[in-house]
């Protein structure tokens, strides 16, 4: 690469333009003494000028880095530019994304150590850090389908930090309920909240996403009910176990630990109502992660032909 011939192509540029140094620095927000670099070929324009001095000058970046001296139209020039730094924009939000969930990933793995709460708040930082200007609807839309989950999984591990699962244990003694094995009681609660709380969660997140959209976020409406159809199916098939299981629940915390024939017999008659209803939980997810997945590849299909 030639910087003298760089140089002297981007000078020709400002006169040809009839604009000054100065003029050159203040559009791009850098000094006149960058800009005097640049054409007296002492140095090159970095990665994040290069784009708006293309574009200022009416060539494409490749052009200037290569002292390219042949007339060029400028109709097409801002498109080469825009896509260049589409491209950009997108390599920056997968490796913000990626980083975000790994950092997630990290956190589900090590979340019982002390430490943990340090990748849950690195997370959403990260994903705010590969966020840049989306330059068309269609790629906020799809950043947004992205985040929703993360937001809902952000969410719910918040609630788990803040220790609501013994909040409830307690409130519930508080109330008048007798709770003799406090930690099988927290620890049930907590894995029933994960059933709970995240297909809530996500709906929420698709509902708020679709406001700052201000429009439905899925434009589909087969996959859109997919979504939030399977959500609300997750949900009450959920409330209907708890109710199902929530007198033998009671009755086995109850009990004290001392005496284990005891224990043994409410255990088996609160497994005894679980189980089925076990089953019934891991089918409905079988069946509307399905669901999901064959309107989602309809919907793209059906994108992909419009």
């Amino acid at each position: 690469m030639n910087m003298e011939k760089t140089g002297a192509y981007l000078a020709s540029l400002r006169k040809g333009r009839d604009m000054t140094q100065q003029q050159v620095a203040d559009t791009l927000g850098v000094s006149n003494k960058t800009v005097s670099k640049w054409e007296s070929g002492a140095g090159l324009p970095d990665i994040g000028a290069l784009p708006a001095l293309a574009a200022l000058y009416g060539v494409t970046a490749d052009d200037i880095l290569a002292g390219e001296t042949r007339p060029r139209a400028c109709g097409d020039t801002p498109s080469e530019v825009g896509l260049y730094l589409e491209r950009r924009s997108g390599l920056r939000f997968r490796i913000g994304y990626s980083v975000a969930v790994m950092l997630l990933a990290a956190w589900a793995a090590f979340q019982y150590t002390t430490w943990s709460w340090l990748f849950l708040l690195a997370s959403p930082i990260c994903l705010w850090l590969g966020w840049s200007t989306c330059r068309s609807k269609d790629t906020l839309r799809r950043r947004i389908l992205l985040c929703a989950p993360l937001c809902a999984l952000w969410l719910f591990a918040a609630i788990q930090l803040l220790g609501v699962w013994s909040l409830l244990v307690s409130a519930y003694a508080l109330h008048g309920g007798v709770v003799r094995q406090f930690s099988w009681a927290e620890l049930t609660v907590r894995q029933e909240a994960v059933w709970l709380l995240l297909p809530l969660l996500l709906a929420a997140a698709l509902v708020v996403g679709g406001a700052v959209l201000k429009e439905p976020l899925v434009r589909d409406r087969g996959f859109r009910f997919a979504l939030y159809g399977g959500c609300g199916l997750l949900f009450a098939v959920e409330i209907v176990r708890i109710l199902v299981c929530w007198k033998p629940a009671t009755v086995y915390a109850a009990t004290v630990s001392t005496a284990e024939s005891v224990m043994i017999s409410r255990y088996a008659d609160l497994s005894a109502v679980a189980w089925p209803l076990e089953t019934v939980r891991w089918i409905a997810l079988a069946a509307v992660v399905a669901a999901w997945l064959v309107w989602g590849m309809q919907a793209y299909r059906h994108a992909k032909k419009n």
